[in-house]
């Protein structure tokens, strides 16, 4: 016996030393970080407290104090189980510590992590963590309840009558004309294999219009009354009420089955609840009921709030069950879930794939769609606590990312799945325009001349405000949260606008994000010159595996034809440094990570030189490459028409249009050109229905040997057909610790250095001399300096 008792201590000492090993570990990529973090300003009072997960953990305990000496009497305790965790009321501004421990069966934590301080200014927003309890209690007493306060029902339905009916009618013809359709038929088991994916795809395009008609009549039933759209939406939620929760719509078999579900079948159920007995209500609580544990349990086993950097989770498990649990509070034990959720949605990391200067690492296509899911259940979640998670800075600069990297006029939308298609639904930037009363977001929406109609426009209204160009805010932007750059010239004309976006991500290329670390697109007077090439045919089918998701369907570069790691967190990159002034804007990315090994170095500096004095626009791309043994390296470049090639000028021109795009190759000298219009593997028929695939054209500049350390420098200059840009002449020039190019037009000459790696002392070229980093200076042709841009050694 005294053997037992003295093993187990063994035990349990050795696993209490393991777990204290394990606090303040560094994040692994797909991971969050600490917040607040040491020494960080926190802008929402009171923050959320997030912390790493240790293994064996069986809870955790928050204490948070004035003090970094943590007193009994001056600090607040909380014992939380897991590692998320917020107050429910607000803390004095000020400076805060705050520190994490590991629960075990019994007893305090055996150590604590170390203190990290924050402040909370005065000016911090407050929106504390509602308790469930006051929440499930304030919705028990409301029906309808998804997105309606309490009083709201009646003057939803006298607006619908007066005011509103204009945006009423064609939700109501649309849901007239689904009365009475065939009830669709549960459907089969998703196979597995091969045929999974085609099969898992035809399965929910085929189903959608068959709940969105249920939802149509369903809103149509709560704006107006029409109680043949009521009953319709009605007959179609029993008739799933009769699938197996179990079974083939299942989270385990088909999860966007399981999640349209319950998203779709939560809010018929609450706007048609008048028309169902008991006994029908009773049927769906416990299908529905049955459903959202399959989405919770899966959310924790991930752990989500640990690693939320999955779009199927992010955009439809934590959404749905969050409404789902709205719907049926009060008559089905949802606490534990639903308090769940309030924590993700008060996180400072949800949604996950931006961050709180507004960017998003999940291309411009499924931004569009999340987010106006996003903005909806946001509001839905504002409704049901009446709390204003619409204040977060995440939340409030997200209409940012669609302004700056995807503007209305866009033909393409790089980076990430459906990057081939142009910028569209204007619903969400609408919606994100009316709820954070963004003049912005709604000059956008209006772009498309879009209207709200149906229960959008009653949530979502206008009321004063008015579509405003973005013409006030600055002309380049860095995200470094999603890892971004967008250098622009207008943002509100594209006749005029040159826009270059640079991707390198801290996110990686796992969920829609693809293998395209320190590429760039470049679009000019509303056409697409340098794009990223491939279609979004089939998810993760051949062509995305052998082609659209490769570092070399990327204006990006290889070593010895092999680029940066698919479908991985750890292959990520990061915005290093980024400066903007009236006569450049600048950016440094660093993808060395995202080639796992194969690179030391991948450094690109990007150099926009403004239009002055009547030039167009200019760009340098400067990079340094690094390899751990001899390799030969590919520059790549892509574009929508074969483009005119002259090997002994190394030079690349792009037509589009009007639009042109000169690329010259200034160093190293001897590259092989060599253009292609084949994929490695063509894209499959669309069976999104989308568009018919073209091919595309491919160019690769090789530097033809074998090297340890690379560099290329790169000038782009985009102007209109007959412009004088045509004839702008570029070089490369000597230079003392920097790699130098001087630019020349009629008007113009432009000096650009930037330092190599490992030198110190002043830099020196073209007559100019700097201890920067980085300068770029620019004189008319009678030598009065017309604007520069330095960035001193620290920037980087």
């Amino acid at each position: 016996m005294k053997s037992f008792i003295y093993f187990s201590l063994i035990i349990l000492v050795s696993v209490a030393l393991a777990q204290a090993a394990d606090l303040d570990r560094d994040p692994v990529p797909g991971e969050v970080s600490y917040r607040p973090a040491e020494g960080s300003r926190s802008m929402i009072n009171p923050p959320m407290f997030v912390w790493l997960p240790v293994e064996g953990a069986r809870g955790y305990a928050l204490e948070v104090s004035r003090s970094p000496k943590f007193p009994d009497g001056g600090t607040v305790h909380r014992n939380c189980t897991i590692s998320l965790e917020g107050f429910n009321d607000p803390l004095a501004p000020g400076t805060w510590y705050w520190r994490y421990g590991v629960l075990h069966d019994a007893g305090p934590p055996a150590g604590f992590s170390k203190a990290r301080s924050f402040e909370i200014p005065p000016e911090a927003k407050r929106v504390p963590l509602p308790r469930v309890s006051e929440v499930i209690q304030r919705l028990a007493a409301l029906r309808p309840r998804i997105a309606l306060r309490p009083g709201e029902f009646e003057r939803l339905r006298a607006e619908a009558k007066g005011d509103m009916a204009g945006q009423v009618e064609p939700l109501l013809k649309r849901a007239r004309k689904e009365i009475g359709q065939p009830l669709m038929p549960e459907p089969p088991m998703t196979p597995k294999g091969a045929q999974r994916e085609p099969t898992y795809t035809q399965i929910f395009t085929s189903l959608r219009p068959f709940y969105d008609g249920m939802v149509d009549c369903a809103e149509a039933y709560l704006l107006t009354g029409d109680e043949d759209c009521g009953q319709e939406a009605r007959r179609r939620l029993l008739h799933f009420m009769t699938w197996d929760p179990h079974g083939s719509t299942s989270l385990e078999v088909h999860d966007e089955q399981c999640t349209e579900f319950v998203r779709k079948c939560s809010r018929t159920y609450d706007y048609v609840y008048t028309l169902l007995s008991e006994a029908e209500r009773a049927k769906c609580r416990e299908n529905i009921g049955a459903r959202l544990p399959q989405l919770y349990h899966a959310l924790r086993e991930m752990p989500f709030e640990a690693k939320p950097f999955r779009s199927h989770a992010m955009g439809y498990y934590v959404p749905d069950l969050t409404e789902g649990c709205i719907a049926l509070a009060g008559e089905w034990p949802v606490e534990e879930m639903l308090d769940y959720c309030l924590h993700l949605f008060w996180s400072p990391y949800y949604p996950p794939f931006g961050g709180d200067d507004g960017g998003w690492s999940d291309g411009p296509m499924y931004w569009a769609w999340y987010w106006n899911e996003f903005a909806r259940i946001c509001a839905v979640v504002e409704r049901a606590t009446g709390a204003p998670i619409g204040d977060r800075p995440l939340t409030r600069n997200a209409p940012l990312y669609k302004i700056y990297t995807n503007p209305p006029w866009s033909k393409m939308s790089p980076f990430g799945d459906g990057q081939s298609l142009p910028a569209d639904r204007p619903q969400a930037m609408y919606v994100l325009g009316a709820w954070l009363h963004n003049p912005y977001a709604l000059w956008y929406a209006r772009q498309f001349d879009y209207q709200s109609s149906g229960l959008t426009a009653f949530l979502f209204p206008l009321g004063d405000l008015q579509p405003k160009a973005p013409d006030d805010l600055p002309l380049a932007r860095a995200f470094f949260d999603a890892g971004l750059v967008a250098m622009r010239s207008s943002l509100s004309d594209k006749t005029r606008d040159v826009q270059l976006i640079a991707r390198s991500s801290p996110m990686g290329s796992t969920s829609h994000g693809y293998a395209d670390q320190n590429a760039f697109a470049l679009f000019a007077y509303g056409e697409p010159l340098a794009i990223e090439s491939g279609y979004y045919d089939v998810s993760n089918g051949p062509h995305q595996r052998n082609w659209a998701r490769l570092t070399k369907a990327a204006n990006s570069i290889t070593a010895d034809g092999e680029g940066q790691t698919p479908y991985k967190d750890a292959a990520n990159g990061r915005v290093a440094g980024f400066a903007s002034n009236d006569y450049a804007h600048y950016a440094l990315c660093d993808a060395r990570a995202a080639y796992m090994g194969r690179l030391d170095r991948f450094d690109r500096h990007f150099v926009y030189l403004r239009p002055n004095h009547g030039d167009e626009a200019m760009i340098v791309i400067i990079d340094e490459l690094a390899s751990p043994k001899p390799a030969t390296f590919q520059w790549w470049l892509h574009a929508l028409e074969k483009m005119e090639v002259d090997d002994g000028k190394a030079r690349a021109t792009i037509h589009r249009g009007d639009a042109r795009l000169r690329v010259d190759f200034l160093a190293p000298t001897g590259l092989h050109f060599a253009q292609t219009d084949q994929f490695t593997v063509p894209p499959a028929k669309d069976i999104h229905q989308r568009e018919n695939y073209e091919n595309q054209w491919h160019l690769t500049v090789d530097a033809d040997m074998k090297v340890t350390q690379q560099q290329f420098v790169t000038t782009l200059l985009p102007y209109k057909a007959g412009g004088d840009a045509a004839l702008a002449e570029v070089k490369s020039i000597d230079g003392r610790n920097c790699h130098a190019v001087e630019l020349r037009t009629a008007h113009l000459r432009h000096i650009v250095m930037v330092r190599i790696p490992g030198t110190t002392g002043f830099m020196e070229a073209g007559g100019q001399r700097s201890e920067a980093n980085v300068l770029a200076v620019g004189f008319t042709s009678a030598g009065e300096p017309v604007g520069s841009l330095e960035i001193p050694p620290t920037a980087h």
